[in-house]
């Protein structure tokens, strides 16, 4: 199709990504802010965070989580640091799908871009429409294979006029084909685009879970959260180096990979 390969071709004008990111509770009366950066199936996020009347020292206000294509490492640490803890371990891809980064706003996932996805569809319905008052296209894909047997369902509204972005990413469940779009997951929506180094890119949007009732399996909508950009760098050549943590000396490590614990800096 013609349209994914616009999208593809403006995807791959995006080379890597950074950006300082804030993640606004439900309401918008607190947030966290991190560090963050993506090269196609390679992520990495610094949050600090301050704990106001916090007496536990077990808070861990600093945290970076990343994954080179490889490994992930995760490090966590007191801001005084007398308390470090590190691991090395194969993918988790819970963090990476759960938590909100501005690429979903691009409809990616970790490994696969919003065109990957859309060419794994088993067929695709194009029409006109509309987003916050923009002309859209909206790209309705079905069926597309996720792991093993597991499928989803896709609506995105893409703006042919800003380097295809999408305006608004519906993802649903593919548990009942006759009924494609009864089972939503997640939304994004209200996605602004902001152009940076000639380059159109999402710099804030609203995210919706949708998940199943316990008793009655209805569907329960949480309330949507913002995430806002800032200090946004493309194609900044970014090497794989940026997606592998060096930990720091006193840190505490479990390499699951040699099954070990170890002392950075301890005397051998």
């Amino acid at each position: 199709m013609e349209l994914i390969e616009k999208i593809e071709s403006a995807e791959n004008m995006l080379v890597d990504m950074q950006a300082t990111v804030q993640w606004y509770a439900p309401g918008g009366k607190e947030s966290v802010t991190y560090e963050w950066a993506y090269k196609k199936g390679m992520e990495y996020t610094e949050t600090k965070n301050k704990f106001e009347n916090v007496d536990n020292l077990l808070e861990m206000p600093i945290q970076i989580i990343s994954y080179n294509g490889e490994k992930q490492f995760g490090y966590y640490s007191t801001e005084d640091r007398t308390m470090q803890r590190g691991a090395v371990k194969g993918l988790d891809i819970i963090h990476f799908l759960a938590n909100l980064m501005p690429r979903i706003l691009l409809g990616y996932r970790l490994f696969e871009s919003l065109s990957d996805q859309l060419k794994k569809a088993e067929h695709c319905v194009c029409s006109e429409d509309k987003v916050d008052g923009r002309n859209c296209i909206l790209i309705e894909a079905y069926n597309i294979p996720i792991e093993g047997t597991y499928s989803q369902n896709l609506k995105v509204w893409i703006d042919t006029e800003r380097d295809y972005r999408p305006l608004k990413i519906e993802v649903y469940h593919n548990y009942y084909p006759n009924k494609p779009w009864s089972d939503l997951i997640r939304r994004a929506d209200r996605i602004e685009l902001e152009q940076v180094d000639g380059f159109w890119f999402p710099s804030s949007g609203y995210i919706t879970y949708f998940r199943k009732g316990i008793i009655r399996k209805a569907k329960i909508r949480r309330a949507p959260q913002l995430i806002k950009a800032t200090n946004i760098r493309l194609n900044s050549q970014l090497d794989k180096s940026k997606f592998t943590f060096q930990f720091p000396d006193g840190c505490v490590v479990w390499d699951d990979f040699a099954k070990l614990a170890f002392t950075v800096g301890a005397n051998e």
